[in-house]
């Protein structure tokens, strides 16, 4: 959660900023020319945050979205993040990322 790191008492407001951060990170993808990927604070599709790792093609678009599903007990992520249902893989330059 490179963007916000772990602010646990300012989680829910940093959340709802993510969305023009998550856009500048695709902006950077595409100026560059370059896959990108990070992982930031998101909301999901309840508006709940999630660590989500988003990978950026080179045109700036979203090419995969991953949200963690085991969430750290010991940094207190699983008391203040929702956790992700599913497992990713992306087709990339390179070949399947996951």
């Amino acid at each position: 959660m490179w963007t916000t790191g772990c602010d646990w008492p300012n989680i829910e407001k940093l959340s709802t900023r993510q969305a023009e951060v998550i856009e500048k990170v695709g902006l950077l993808a595409q100026k560059h020319n370059i896959w990108l990927n990070g992982s930031m604070l998101a909301l999901d599709e309840s508006g709940r945050p999630s660590n989500t790792s988003i990978l950026f093609d080179p045109t700036g678009q979203p090419a995969g979205l991953y949200r963690k599903i085991h969430l750290f007990g010991v940094m207190n992520e699983d008391e203040h993040l929702a956790p992700g249902q599913h497992l990713t893989t992306v087709e990339t330059a390179w070949g399947r990322a996951g």
